[in-house]
C-alpha cells in the first residue's frame, strides 16, 4: 500500500473503566473501509479485563499501552497525539463510535485539498444502549474557509455540530505545533479550543459519508463535571483566545472586525455553555443557596455572560415546568 496515495490515519482511544464500550469502539475501528490505520489503545490504568478486550481482536494495527501513572484527561489526550504515527489523527473516546464510512470520506477530502486543517463527519447522539436521541444537521458544503467557519458557528448561522469537535478529523503535526489540546479542568473545552486552533489555519472539511456517534449519559465524562469545573474551563475558552501562540498569530493576520466576532463568539459559546447546563443538568441536583452561587458569583460576569441570561431564564423556566410536571405524575 502506497503512503503517498494512501496516508496513515492513527484512531487514538483514550480509555479507562469501560471495556464492554470499548469493544464496540474497537469494532468500530477495525472495520473501517480505509486499511492504512493503526489504532492506539491508550489505557489510563483500569486495572479491570481491558487488556482481554484489546487482545481479543487479534488485529496488528492494534497497538495497546498502558499509563506510567494515572493522569489528568487533557494529559491524556496529549499523550495519544504524541504516541500518533499518522499524517492524520483523530482521537476517539471509548465509549463513541464512527460508522465505516468516516476515515475514508475525510482522507479523500484532505487528500484533495493542502489547506483542509480539521474535518468532521455527520453527528449523532446515542444513550447508553447505542439508541439514537438527536441528530445534527448537515452543513451544506464540503470546505469552508476557517475562520469563516468559526464565525459563523459561534455567533449561530450554522448548525452547532460541537459534540463531534471531540473526534474531530486533524493534521498530527498541526495538532501538536497548535500545543495539543490545553490543560483545562477534566479536559472540558479542550476539543473547542484545539478545533479553533486549527480552524484557523485553514479550511474545515465536513464529511457527510462518516458519522460520528457521540454517547450520552450522566456516567460520562461530560456530564459528571462539577459547575465550578466548567466555570473554570469556560473561563479558560475565552483566554485561550489571547494566550496560544498559534491562536494569536493566525489572529493578528485577520481583520479588527473578525477578531472582534471570533473573541465575542468564543465568549458566548462559554457562556451558553455554562448557563444551559446549569438550568438542565445542575438545578436538579444543587440546594438552591448553592445554584445562586453557581449562577452570580462562580462565572466571571462579562458582556456575553450578561447576554445569556434572558435565554437562560426561558431555559430554566421549561426544566424547572417538565420537573414538576414529572413530579405530579407520580
Amino acid at each position: 500500500m502506497s503512503e503517498t496515495t494512501n496516508p496513515l490515519v492513527t484512531i487514538a482511544v483514550p480509555t479507562f473503566r469501560r471495556p464492554d464500550y470499548l469493544r464496540l469502539t474497537l469494532e468500530c475501528c477495525v472495520t473501517q473501509s480505509y486499511p492504512n490505520i493503526e489504532v492506539i489503545v491508550s489505557d489510563d490504568q483500569s486495572g479491570d479485563s481491558t487488556p482481554e478486550v484489546v487482545a481479543s481482536f487479534q488485529d496488528s494495527r492494534i497497538k495497546y499501552f498502558v499509563n506510567a501513572q494515572k493522569m489528568d484527561l487533557a494529559q491524556h489526550f496529549n499523550l495519544c497525539l504524541s504516541r500518533a504515527r499518522g499524517k492524520y489523527l483523530v482521537l476517539l473516546c471509548d465509549d463513541d463510535l464512527i460508522t465505516p464510512e468516516y476515515i475514508g470520506s475525510l482522507v479523500r477530502r484532505f487528500e484533495a485539498r493542502e489547506s483542509a486543517t480539521v474535518g468532521i463527519g455527520r453527528c449523532e447522539i446515542i444513550d447508553k444502549t447505542g439508541a439514537v436521541t438527536r441528530r445534527f444537521p448537515l452543513l451544506e458544503q464540503d470546505y469552508y474557509p476557517g475562520p469563516e467557519f468559526l464565525i459563523h458557528w459561534l455567533w449561530g448561522k450554522l448548525p452547532d455540530p460541537r459534540p463531534a469537535w471531540i473526534s474531530m478529523f486533524m493534521r498530527t503535526e498541526l495538532a501538536r505545533a497548535a500545543g495539543g489540546f490545553p490543560q483545562t479542568p477534566v479536559a472540558a473545552h479542550a476539543d473547542n479550543a484545539l478545533f479553533i486552533a486549527l480552524a484557523l489555519q485553514g479550511d474545515v472539511v465536513f464529511a457527510k459519508e462518516g458519522c460520528f456517534q457521540y454517547r450520552v449519559y450522566m456516567e460520562s465524562y461530560g456530564l459528571s463535571v462539577s459547575y465550578q469545573v466548567l466555570a473554570k474551563a469556560s473561563e479558560m475558552l475565552v483566554d485561550y483566545m489571547k494566550t496560544n501562540p498559534v491562536v494569536a498569530q493566525q489572529m493578528a493576520g485577520l481583520s479588527e472586525r473578525q477578531r472582534q466576532l471570533l473573541c465575542q463568539g468564543v465568549a458566548r459559546i462559554a457562556a451558553r455553555t455554562y448557563l444551559y447546563r446549569l438550568s438542565a443538568i445542575y438545578f436538579p441536583a444543587l440546594k438552591m443557596r448553592d445554584f445562586l452561587i453557581a449562577v452570580f458569583s462562580t462565572y466571571r460576569f462579562d458582556s456575553q455572560y450578561l447576554r445569556a441570561f434572558p435565554r437562560f431564564i426561558l431555559a430554566f423556566i421549561k426544566h424547572r415546568t417538565e420537573q414538576l410536571l414529572k413530579r405530579g405524575r407520580r
